[in-house]
């Protein structure tokens, strides 16, 4: 017998820890009968549950999406950077004070180095993101595949993705 903690009796004359039980009971975890315990693995390839497959799915395309959102912020930082630039080059020409209009031209000056800094960073994270796409789209295909073979409904893809399994 397990010594502390809980544990309830899963088979006859087998403990198991209730949380282990439980992800095994809704397709989590695999039993592992071997060993005076019963223990409890991630389940092999193709042994999945529906469910299991179905929230591994989600969750790749919940990464994807939360990669795609920072691109997507990083190209509104980067605008609204260059937005300023460019309004204070419109000041700076349009005053007549030229210590002022120098002036200026300094802060539209630092603020362009600002945006070749996040320009820089919005490259690196457009890469980061196409290459979890591409990665993502591998454990996809697979996953896809053997819903398919089990004749679950394949939830649908977003747009840069339509193509891993041939849908358009």
């Amino acid at each position: 017998m397990p010594s502390g903690g809980w544990f309830f009796g899963l088979l006859p004359g087998r403990l198991a820890d209730p949380l282990g039980g439980s992800q095994w009971v809704n397709g989590q975890l695999a039993l592992d009968p071997n060993g005076p315990e019963l223990g409890f693995q991630l389940p092999p390839a193709g042994e999945e549950s529906n469910a299991r497959l179905a929230e591994q799915h989600a969750d790749l395309l919940e990464q994807v999406r939360a990669r795609e959102g920072e691109v997507a912020q990083q190209v509104t930082n980067v605008d609204a950077v260059m937005t300023g630039v460019r309004g204070l080059e419109t000041i700076a020409e349009s005053v007549a004070d030229q210590e002022y209009a120098a002036s200026v031209m300094g802060q539209a000056a630092e603020h362009r180095k600002l945006g070749d800094r996040l320009k820089s960073e919005l490259a690196s994270r457009v890469s980061a993101a196409e290459k979890y796409r591409e990665v993502a789209a591998q454990s996809l295909r697979y996953i896809r595949a053997e819903m398919r073979r089990r004749g679950m409904l394949l939830p649908p893809l977003p747009p840069l993705m339509k193509d891993i399994d041939g849908e358009s």
